[in-house]
């Protein structure tokens, strides 16, 4: 092989063929933008329930009521949607969580995919996982 090629050219998690990995090792994640008209949902709605398994490090401080000096709320949807967009920030940047809790890889990548840049993506589940 003459390492020829276009850089990154492979199938999809092929490994570091032809790219490093994200800062820290992590997979890159794409910053998805959803369509405001797409999303019906409505505040009575629910996580869906691999979202609800990834932000559930979240709720070790933003429990309802909210402890350890946080201000907000993230047990419901509803909660989640309001504040979509900071929350993704905040997950984005690796300012959230502090320490000593972390997220996994998986859960930032799902957080994330979810969220969207804007908030824009996280669309309500009309079932509970429970």
């Amino acid at each position: 092989m003459n390492g020829a090629g276009a850089p990154g050219a492979g199938a999809p998690g092929a490994g570091a063929v032809g790219g490093a990995p994200a800062a820290g090792g992590a997979p890159a994640v794409s910053e998805p933008v959803c369509d405001p008209a797409d999303d019906h949902s409505t505040p009575d709605m629910f996580l869906p329930c691999d979202v609800s398994t990834a932000l559930y490090v979240c709720r070790n401080c933003h429990t309802n009521p909210p402890v350890k000096g946080v201000n907000s709320s993230y047990v419901t949807y509803a909660d989640i949607k309001a504040n979509a967009a900071q929350i993704y920030g905040v997950i984005k940047s690796g300012t959230m969580p502090y320490p000593p809790y972390t997220m996994s890889a998986w859960q930032k990548a799902t957080a994330l995919k979810w969220l969207g840049k804007s908030g824009s993506c996280a669309i309500g589940a009309p079932k509970s996982c429970q």
